[in-house]
Order: C-alpha cells, then structure tokens, then sequence
C-alpha cells in the first residue's frame, strides 16, 4: 500500500480523506495530526528519500576522500555540482509545473512521460555544450573533457540525474511515494557499491568517482521502469502530449526560473571555490556543503509538500504553513548547533585535512534556519500562482548571493565565502519573514490575493 495516499483533505473528485483513513483498516492518525495526514505522508516520504541520498551521500563521499587524491575528489564534486545544475536547468521547470496540474489531467501519465523526453533531450544538448565550451573558459574543468568517453559519460550523468528529478516530482505529485522511495534507495547504495568496485578496477581518476555516480542513476531509472511497466502504470502513454505540455510554458518557465534562484547558488558555490581557490579547497567546501545540506532535507521536503497540498486546496494552505514552517525552523535550528558542536569531528572524518573547514562548516549550519523562510515564502507564491513575480525577486536574491559569495572568497577563502552568503540570507529572510507571517492565519493575506468561496485567501494566478 502506498503511505502518500493516506491522506486528509478533498481529493480531485471532492472526497475527504478523512472518509479514506476511516474506510482503510489498520492506518489511522490521533485526531489532533489528522488534518495533517497528507502533509505529513508525504513529508516522510520525502524525508527518507533524501535522508537515504544524503547519508549515503556522506558515506560515498568518505570512500572518495579514502581512495582519491584531494585533487580527483575536488574535480569529481565540481563534476558533480556541474550535473546537479545542469540538470536543473534542463528541466525547464516542467516538473514543478506538473506537480501543479497533474491532479487535474485525465491522462496524467501520457503528460508526464512526454515531459521527461523533453527534459531528457535538453538535458544531452546542454551538456555536450558545457562540456565543450566550460574548459576553455576555466581550465580547471578541463578533466570534463580530456576524452571522449569522459564527455559522454558526463553527458549521460546530466540527462540521467534530470530524468531522475523529474521522475521524482511526477511521483510525489501522484501520491506514488514508494515509487520515488524505492528509486533513491536503489540509487544510494547502488553508487556506493559501485565506487568500491570502480576504484578497486580503473584506478585513482576524478572520473572514476562521478563515473559510479552517473551508472547509480541509471540502474535506479531502470529499475522503476521495469515496476512501472509491471504495474501497467505505462500502459496509456501514447499518443505523447507534445501540444499540451507546449501550452505550458510560460508557466514552467516561471517555475524554473524561481527553481533555479532557489537551487543555483548550491551548486554554483563549488564551482566558484574550484575556479577561484583551488580543487583541494574545494574538496573539503564540498564536503562542508554536504553536511549542511543534510539538516535542510526537512525544510526542503516540508516546503515541496506545502505545495503540492497547497496546490489541491488552497484554502488549507496556512493551517499546513503552521506545521511545516515549525517543523522546518526546528530541525533548522538543531542541525546548526549539531555542526557548530560536533563540525571539526564530522569533516575529520573524511581525513585530516578536511577538518580545516570546520568554521566554514559551522556558517553554513547557521544559513539553512534562513533558508527556510525563504523555501516558504517561495510555497506560497507558487500556490497563489504568483510564480513570475517570484522569478524576479528570487533572481535578485541569487544574483546579490553569488556577487557576496565571490567578494568574501577574494577577502577572506572558505570562511569569508560563507561569511558573505549568510549575511545575505539573513537579509533575504528579514524581509520575507513578514509576508510568511501574514499567511500562517485563516485569511491572512499577501500582496495582490484573491478570495475564494469561503473568504479565505485564493490563488491570483500572474503566469
């Protein structure tokens, strides 16, 4: 049984969820968390996935650290940032965009199936570029390219990790969370198997690292292709919805534009390190940043899930607020102090010298309660529908964090980076946090909103 359909609310046919816990014997909620049952659900299944991707990634990391020279690590997580961004680029905002109207469409498979090709064909194309042009402007991406195989198996790590993100979104969006689980687990520990192996077989390369990466995504994209095929959840994919998901995009541009302000900076942060300090520094920033981006697995899936219940019922959405804006600040707050207590011991792990980073660490604990307020802020435009004017401000946001982030690396290394950008971030919530505020009642309001039937704030829809 799927643990995202226990839900609570009305789904797409107006029947509470409420009537489906009590109609199904053996999972029921306290009374108290069962207006939260869909936020909840599908916040744990988040949670686990990126908790096993996070953990695993850690571990995966720490095998690298073991069996690489700094100079491969720092190449292999620059390669791997270099994916990561990409592949959010690529995606073109089409899944978040999905998450928005898959509840509505009759044929939502044919839909989602059609957006994947899409991403998956943008995806190639951008990275063969990248690959081809990044080392002429920076040499110290030039192992990108050094042969052809290691350009094709980079491009197929691009392709693949879209794919798999969008795979992910078009799951959460359809209640198939143990779809989405079951992917991640098998990516986690798939890469982990095949590092030792890789390293054990073709010698000490970067390429070696992120090669065992790439091959991790796609056994786990096998793998659900073959359940869904199984489960004949692909039996009504043609004909492919080219026209429809074209009508689409202007919205999803909106989506990836406010998507990629949101995620850019964490993936451009180790390529600014690599190109303006150095791969070793970066090999113990990248480690830094790994473990500060394990305490915002809550925040991030709380947010995600804000808006795929906000979505369904808008009017719900600051009774939800309430729940994921505590959960997130807390966990926030407790993995700042952890990296601040027990950072030095974490990073010593992965060897002596990555202990140097432990005051870097320990910032960007610190950035992540920011960050949460911005996750939410960014909930609510996208269920409000006021996604464009997001796209502009977040735009603004990234911009003044990257220009910080690159001043304090000048000035000050590893610490003055992270100096920079948490300055920023506190900025950033200071002025967000009000319009949060104003949405955790029942008829609060932000700029611009509509009402629906019952008073409540409505979704104001701007492209």
């Amino acid at each position: 049984m799927d643990p995202g359909r226990r839900t609570t609310g009305t789904d797409a046919n107006g029947v509470s969820d409420r009537a489906e816990f009590k109609r199904r014997p053996g999972w029921t909620l306290p009374a108290p968390l069962a207006p939260y049952g869909r936020t909840l659900g599908t916040t744990a299944g988040l949670v686990a996935a990126t908790v096993l991707n996070s953990g695993t990634g850690f571990v995966f990391w720490w095998i690298a650290a073991r069996q690489f020279p700094a100079a491969a690590v720092g190449l292999a997580g620059a390669a791997v940032s270099a994916m990561l961004l990409l592949s959010q680029i690529a995606m073109l905002g089409l899944g978040t965009q999905l998450v928005g109207v898959l509840h509505r469409e009759s044929r939502a498979t044919s839909l989602a199936i059609t957006a994947l090709i899409a991403a998956g064909t943008a995806a190639s194309l951008l990275a063969l570029a990248f690959g081809l042009l990044a080392p002429a402007f920076f040499p110290e991406l030039a192992g990108l390219a050094d042969s052809p195989l290691t350009l094709a198996l980079f491009v197929a790590g691009v392709s693949l990790t879209t794919l798999g993100s969008m795979l992910d979104q078009v799951l959460v969006a359809l209640f198939r969370n143990v779809y989405q689980l079951l992917r991640n687990a098998v990516f986690s520990f798939g890469r982990l198997v095949l590092l030792v192996a890789a390293a054990a077989l073709f010698g000490s390369a970067g390429s070696v690292i992120f090669g065992a990466w790439v091959v991790g995504v796609l056994v786990s994209l096998i793998t659900i292709l073959v359940l869904a095929h199984a489960s004949r959840l692909t039996h009504d994919v043609r004909p492919l919805m080219f026209r429809p998901l074209a009508a689409m995009t202007r919205g999803a541009l909106s989506h990836h534009v406010l998507n990629l302000s949101r995620s850019s900076s964490v993936w451009l942060l180790p390529l600014i390190v690599t190109v303006m300090l150095s791969h070793a520094q970066n090999a113990s920033f990248y480690v830094a940043l790994v473990l500060a981006n394990f305490v915002t697995i809550v925040s991030t899936s709380a947010t995600f899930t804000l808006y795929v219940v906000g979505a369904r019922a808008p009017h719900e959405l600051w009774r939800h607020l309430r729940l994921t804006l505590g959960i997130a600040a807390g966990v926030s707050m407790l993995g700042a102090l952890v990296l601040t207590v027990a950072g030095r011991q974490l990073l010593g792990a992965f060897g002596p010298s990555y202990a140097e980073a432990y005051p870097t660490v320990a910032i960007l604990g610190i950035s992540c309660l920011p960050m949460a307020v911005k996750d939410h802020w960014i909930a609510i435009q996208r269920v409000r529908g006021a996604v464009t004017s997001a796209a502009v401000i977040g735009v603004g946001f990234l911009v003044l964090e990257l220009v910080a982030a690159g001043i304090g690396a000048a000035n000050g290394g590893l610490i003055g980076l992270a100096a920079a950008r948490l300055t920023v971030l506190v900025a950033q919530a200071a002025v967000l946090a009000p319009i949060v505020y104003r949405w955790l009642f029942p008829g609060g309001t932000g700029p611009a909103v509509g009402a629906s039937a019952d008073g409540r704030p409505g979704p104001v829809v701007d492209g």
